[in-house]
């Protein structure tokens, strides 16, 4: 139950229930990272894909200006009608290692030395979509598929969060949500502590288009405070952006307040 304030604005769920990404300036992208010289063949995911229950054509790709890899190393993925590039497979050059700023369940260096990266990204044709929930829906199938199919993969990396997830748990949380579980913030969305500032989150501003930023009483235990995030993270991901200050009961009894801050910050307190 999401409560506005006395003279808040009202929230409609229904309005903002097929924009999931608000950030579209922002391409984002599902990295896979392999092994030196382990990065799959063209022919190794068709196969892959063809055992898999996802139904999904292999296509000359048709890739914008702006790709980071060549013809070679680029197959065109359709999967409910929608269109994306797996970049960066042999016998083509890897794509570039996105930053990584934080881990989930694995434990790659944050520099990624030793990795070679394989992208799965949006089409040219639905890039300025990506943020909406069927291609959101789409990309995660198809990443938790190669996922499953490939045992070599060392993380798989979120570039809205800069986020290096371990595959068992990025397969286990996408395929939960798609079956109708709570929204995968676990790899997705990271946490920022800071002392005496209490925690601000990273990546849930591509879904909502503000980051929380998290009072420091409510942030004092990390572990009660990165669960507050994950139930915030489904509860906004469902409502859209906020542009009026709402609350929300906690699983403690109590309420939170979360008030716009600037253009691009939630700002996260408790009431009572």
């Amino acid at each position: 139950m999401i409560v506005a304030p006395p003279g808040g604005g009202s929230i409609s769920s229904d309005t903002h229930k097929q924009a999931v990404g608000t950030n579209q300036n922002a391409q984002p992208r599902l990295v896979f990272l392999f092994g030196s010289g382990s990065r799959p063949t063209r022919a190794e995911i068709a196969v892959a894909l063809e055992d898999a229950s996802v139904a999904v054509e292999h296509r000359s790709p048709v890739t914008s200006s702006k790709s980071s890899a060549s013809p070679d190393g680029c197959v065109e993925l359709i999967s409910d009608g929608l269109a994306f590039e797996l970049r960066g497979i042999l016998p083509g050059g890897p794509v570039a290692t996105p930053p990584i700023s934080h881990l989930f369940n694995c434990d790659v260096a944050i520099d990624s030395q030793g990795h070679e990266a394989v992208a799965l990204v949006p089409g040219p044709h639905i890039a300025a979509g990506a943020g909406s929930l069927p291609v959101f829906r789409t990309m995660m199938r198809l990443g938790a598929v190669i996922a499953h199919s490939r045992v070599n993969i060392a993380a798989i990396c979120w570039t809205p969060a800069r986020s290096a997830i371990a595959p068992g748990l990025f397969v286990q949380t996408i395929d939960a949500w798609l079956s109708g579980g709570r929204f995968p913030s676990l790899g997705l969305v990271g946490c920022v502590f800071r002392n005496g500032d209490g925690m601000r989150t990273e990546g849930l501003g591509f879904f909502t288009g503000r980051e929380l930023h998290v009072s420091e009483e409510l942030a004092s235990d990390k572990e009660l405070a990165a669960r507050l995030v994950a139930r915030l993270t489904h509860e906004l991901v469902a409502i859209g952006p906020l542009d009026s200050a709402i609350q929300m009961p906690v699983r403690d009894g109590g309420t939170v307040s979360l008030e716009p801050r600037f253009s691009n910050i939630l700002d996260v307190s408790r009431v009572t």
